[in-house]
């Protein structure tokens, strides 16, 4: 029995895990990082699951969860797997791949339904009705409930996917904030999904629009995160931060704005450029170092800091956004919203101490990402690669990453040494302020680049 495992959703997008019994006959799922697959997941439990795994059948067993397990929308506790379930747990979704072994090879692999009969495995888009359109071109699937085409333009105008089944723009539930007029989706995450919008109280500006958990309930756990990441942005004022400009409950939507800003993310910059000028490295990193030092007079620890959660406007200005798992020293002591053996924050870019008990981390915590997002920004990729998150662990704690020097020739010893110290495992070796990285940069860009003259 083989058992592949493939994220579709959350910080591990995109990965893909495989077992088989011989040498997995039980896959432990959680939060924790003795677990087989370690998910990051606020509403994951620390060992949250399990698969069974045998010559002829796979099984999921729930451990007791804080928040259940799901196979296909229903919570169980102990069932059968086969090929086409998704797994869901907390905010995380997996799709389920089995190759039933010699016992069991040739049996097809159904569900039964609740009547009693087979039908194959959930989720699929229905059968098209007689006379629908053929799926051609860039048509993505089926709506589930009307049956008509998506297509990428009808991703743009709201339409979205979710456990493996589509709605269209028309008939995804509409969101309505008071004193908002909604636009266009930008983004979803985990807490909520961001749209354009318009303000109507102050002259119809633009405004990003953050609307916590658009579809089905939301916990007062989840409630009081939100808030805290909107009270947390909100008070810091500066440059090259991403202003929150309103906070709000419209009922059924909790919500907050933010500023719009026309430009694209550094992650985008690097996917399309991969390596980056040297001037421009420097001068994204001098302007996020300000963010970060604004942040620490401020008390406040970002704690995912990476090349997504930074954008460069179209002026070239860069604005550290997306506070979500920020976390402030002075009031920490009265949150229970991170516990430790919480691991927060996204693989590539995570220190060390971070893995395990996201609870301590601090400024030099964002140090280490900080380096990460220089490193990936000089090099086109981030200081360690893995195929699982076991994979990621493993180097984050015990490798060294490959010299700066290996990927190019241009970038001077001080930058990259200056790199090197900021990646350093043990926190007590990295800088400890985050102005001693901002005031090399600074001086590195005043010597080298903004007394240059240039060339005619």
């Amino acid at each position: 029995m083989k058992l592949r495992v493939t994220f579709k959703n959350g910080r591990h997008a995109g990965h893909v895990l495989e077992f088989n019994h011989r040498d997995h006959p039980v896959v432990s799922i959680g939060r924790s990082s003795q677990t087989h697959v370690q998910i990051y997941d606020e509403r994951i439990s620390r060992r949250h699951s399990e698969i069974v795994l045998s010559d002829h059948e796979a099984r999921v067993r729930d451990l007791g969860s804080g928040n259940g397990t799901f196979i296909n929308g229903a919570q169980i506790r102990d069932t059968p797997l086969v090929s086409g379930d998704l797994l869901q747990l907390g905010h995380t979704h997996m799709l389920i791949h089995i190759e039933p072994g010699a016992a069991a090879a040739g049996a097809p692999q159904v569900r039964p339904a609740a009547s009693g009969e087979l039908t194959q495995a959930w989720p699929q888009a229905p059968a098209a009705a007689a006379g629908a359109p053929t799926l051609v071109g860039d048509v993505l699937g089926v709506c589930i409930l009307c049956q008509k085409p998506v297509s990428t333009a009808d991703v743009q105008k709201g339409a979205f996917q979710q456990r493996g089944r589509w709605l269209c723009s028309n008939c995804v539930p509409k969101v309505e904030i008071k004193g908002y007029e909604i636009g266009p989706r930008l983004g979803e995450g985990a807490m909520g999904v961001v749209f354009m919008a318009r303000d109507l109280a102050h002259g119809g500006r633009q405004v990003a629009l953050k609307v916590l958990k658009t579809r089905g309930e939301f916990s007062e756990e989840d409630r009081q995160r939100f808030i805290r990441e909107a009270a947390t942005a909100a008070e810091l004022e500066h440059h090259n931060i991403v202003r929150v400009l309103d906070l709000g409950f419209s009922p059924p939507h909790l919500y907050y704005a933010m500023e719009y800003l026309q430009g694209q993310s550094l992650k985008n910059l690097i996917k399309k450029h991969t390596r980056l000028p040297l001037a421009s490295v420097i001068r994204v990193a001098v302007q996020v170092a300000l963010a970060l030092e604004h942040a620490r007079e401020h008390s406040i620890v970002h704690r995912d800091i990476k090349p997504e959660n930074i954008l460069i406007t179209s002026d070239g200005t860069a604005k550290l956004t997306d506070f979500g798992l920020a976390k402030n020293f002075v009031g920490s002591g009265n949150s229970n919203l991170t516990r430790p053996g919480d691991g927060l924050g996204t693989l590539p870019f995570m220190p060390p101490e971070q893995i395990d008990e996201a609870l301590y981390a601090d400024h030099r915590s964002d140090i280490y990402s900080f380096g990460a997002t220089i490193y990936n920004m000089l090099t086109g990729q981030p200081p360690f690669l893995g195929k699982t998150p076991l994979e990621y662990f493993d180097k984050i704690r015990n490798e060294e990453p490959q010299p700066i020097s290996n990927f190019r020739s241009d970038v001077p010893k001080v930058i990259e040494v200056m790199v090197l110290k900021m990646l350093r495992k043990d926190p007590k070796r990295r800088y400890q302020q985050i102005n001693e990285v901002l005031g090399m940069l600074q001086h590195f860009l005043r010597t080298e680049f903004d007394t240059r003259q240039t060339a005619t």
